[in-house]
């Protein structure tokens, strides 16, 4: 996408971070370390480019059986746009389209059965899948945890499953997402224990000042690339000028910082 479009993926310092502990750790039955994980950041890093590339590996490489791979939101839009992600790899690659099979609406592994598709809680019924790996996007603007439950249930007969979360801060506190990451800041500060859980938020410190540009870098792991120092200034300088919900919007999508209120 954008300047990065027709170009091999090669992921940043922080997507390579990801991958190492995804795929790096396993139990002594062959099974996964961690097959739950919660990542956070800015918008504009790459998440869904890097999930993207999760998905199609989740499909060709886990040599699980008939596995079935999903993109999940609340929206059927929302949960399209990581879907066309990986169409667009697959048609721009050979040696993927050699085994892939890319369609409107899924893209199919047929010597191993399984497919890549996208749900919504406003679509078709989410019970009756038997989901391998589990992408839910931008779980900030999920009003309920039903969609996430229901395909996490989903998985408790597959051998080696992953359920991923992925999202930037939001405006309202009283959503799972806000409860989730609260929960995963526990797991990494030791204050709660599940060594089956990965999380990592790029976000600021307590205590830092969001108008310090030097902080920016802590919410935007892929500043210098994805998105430059100049874009952000812009908006900045937007968020001082107009205040009120340019404010709010420049911290939580740029900063990843949880606000309370649209003003």
């Amino acid at each position: 996408v954008g300047s990065y479009s027709g170009k091999p993926f090669e992921p940043l310092p922080w997507q390579q971070f990801i991958l190492w502990n995804l795929y790096g750790f396993y139990l002594k039955d062959g099974s996964r370390r961690f097959n739950t994980a919660y990542i956070s950041m800015s918008r504009k890093q790459g998440k869904t480019t890097l999930m993207a590339g999760i998905a199609i590996a989740a499909l060709l490489f886990d040599q699980e059986p008939a596995a079935e791979v999903y993109s999940a939101a609340t929206k059927r839009d929302q949960a399209r746009i990581l879907f066309e992600e990986a169409r667009r790899m697959v048609l721009a690659n050979s040696t993927l389209s050699k085994h892939l099979r890319p369609s409107r609406h899924e893209i199919t592994a047929p010597k191993l059965h399984g497919k890549l598709t996208y749900l919504s809680s406003d679509g078709r019924t989410l019970d009756g899948t038997n989901p391998h790996t589990v992408i839910i996007d931008e779980y900030h603007a999920h009003p309920t945890d039903e969609v996430s439950n229901v395909l996490r249930s989903g998985q408790q007969a597959r051998r080696n499953p992953m359920h991923l979360t992925i999202t930037t801060a939001g405006l309202n506190k009283a959503v799972p997402c806000f409860a989730l990451q609260s929960t995963a800041k526990e797991l990494l500060r030791g204050i709660k224990q599940d060594a089956n859980y990965f999380a990592i938020i790029y976000e600021l410190d307590e205590g830092d000042s969001w108008n310090e540009s030097k902080n920016w870098v802590k919410a935007n792991p892929s500043l210098g690339h994805t998105i430059t120092i100049e874009s952000l200034q812009k908006q900045y300088q937007q968020a001082l000028n107009m205040g009120s919900s340019y404010e709010t919007e420049f911290k939580t999508k740029h900063l990843n910082t949880w606000t309370t209120a649209a003003a």
